[in-house]
């Protein structure tokens, strides 16, 4: 098993990268949009225009958490794996922490 997830640890890595990537894209075109359709529906006073600035914002907002939990979660795991790793190996084996969150 080990073999396994030493060999998918840089695809995992990669796809991570790949899906921040995409999340900071969307995130950033989704809070132009906010701002566009916020300027857009006072200028005109349209409510649909400013309801759907207010819908972009909760999509904007959403994706915020979503790259921000990504992040947490990367350095809880590396913090994680760094100080299990430096444990001897009969603590190890008393700590009782998911397998998935223990990074190689």
């Amino acid at each position: 098993m080990d073999a396994c997830c030493t060999e998918k640890a840089g695809a995992l890595e990669l796809l991570r990268g790949r899906q921040a990537k995409t999340l900071r894209i969307v995130l950033a075109l989704n809070a132009m949009m906010f701002i566009v359709e916020l300027v857009s529906g006072l200028i005109a006073g349209s409510v649909a225009l400013l309801a759907d600035a207010l819908d972009m914002l909760g999509d904007a907002l959403v994706y915020g958490f979503s790259l921000y939990d990504g992040i947490v979660k990367y350095y809880e795991s590396t913090l994680l794996s760094s100080a299990v790793s430096s444990l001897p190996p009969i603590e190890k084996q008393r700590i009782k922490i998911p397998a998935w969150r223990i990074r190689s």
